[in-house]
């Protein structure tokens, strides 16, 4: 006779001998008759006394931590076990942009440059104005535009960053006019050195 592949009653709980087989999946227990049977294997609690099996049973919705810490800041981590975000909850996101006060700064001392250099230009190239303008307009300009760039840099690496799109434009703009200074102080300079 061969064996039925798919009977697994090897694998439950014991019988007794001449005891009443186990109920089918979803019958109702069979009465207890005579010493307990041996467990399966199956649940390692299942046989224990209630004061051991509280302790030992894992708890499942510990697994990933206390769940009412999702979604907090302010000492709390994120899922990642990252501290919490910079954003309050509830807080507004503010949003950032280049600093146009540079701009506005390097424009000026640009545009100061170039006027002083021209007014000694046409003074009869006076060598003071052509030195003024040429430090306004090159070093003194050009810091202010650095500054400026390291602070939009700053700022780029922020949560929300909106800058309009005339921003880049205007960015060559005063360089040009700074090179313009710088050029027209430069040419006074040189042509002072050369009637030395």
């Amino acid at each position: 006779m061969s064996q039925n592949p798919f009977d697994f009653s090897d694998f439950g709980p014991a019988r007794q001998p001449g005891g009443t087989p186990p109920p089918a999946f979803g019958g109702a227990p069979a009465p207890h008759q005579g010493p307990p049977a041996a467990s399966g294997g199956f649940d390692p609690w299942a046989n224990q006394p209630p004061s051991a099996q509280s302790p030992a049973r894992p708890n499942p919705e510990s697994a990933f931590g206390d769940p009412g810490a999702f979604g907090q800041s302010g000492g709390q981590q994120d899922v990642f076990g990252l501290p919490g975000s910079g954003v309050a909850a509830g807080g507004a996101l503010t949003t950032s942009g280049p600093p146009m006060i540079w701009f506005v700064i390097a424009l000026g001392l640009a545009i100061a440059g170039f006027v002083i250099a021209l007014a000694g230009a046409l003074a009869g190239g006076l060598l003071a104005t052509a030195l003024v303008g040429w430090l306004l307009a090159g070093p003194v300009a050009i810091g202010a535009l650095a500054t400026y760039t390291r602070i939009d840099t700053r700022r780029r690496t922020e949560t929300i960053y909106s800058a309009p799109a005339w921003a880049a434009n205007l960015y060559w703009a005063v360089l040009a006019v700074c090179l313009v200074g710088i050029a027209l102080g430069a040419w006074q300079i040189a042509l002072w050195a050369g009637r030395l």
